[in-house]
């Protein structure tokens, strides 16, 4: 969950993941296709804020 937020912010190019096994990466791989909802958004904005 937190590399999809990562990943949907308007200023993030890329995201350094510190994988040392194939398997880290397969997973890391997988938060590209996480849709957040903006329920879950909102939270997560009101935590960082």
């Amino acid at each position: 969950m937190a590399l999809a937020w990562v990943l949907r912010q308007p200023n993030v190019a890329s995201a350094l993941i510190g994988a040392s096994r194939p398997e880290q990466v397969k997973e890391n791989i997988k938060a590209v296709d996480i849709q957040l909802t903006e329920d879950v958004l909102e939270k997560i904005e009101q935590i960082l804020a």
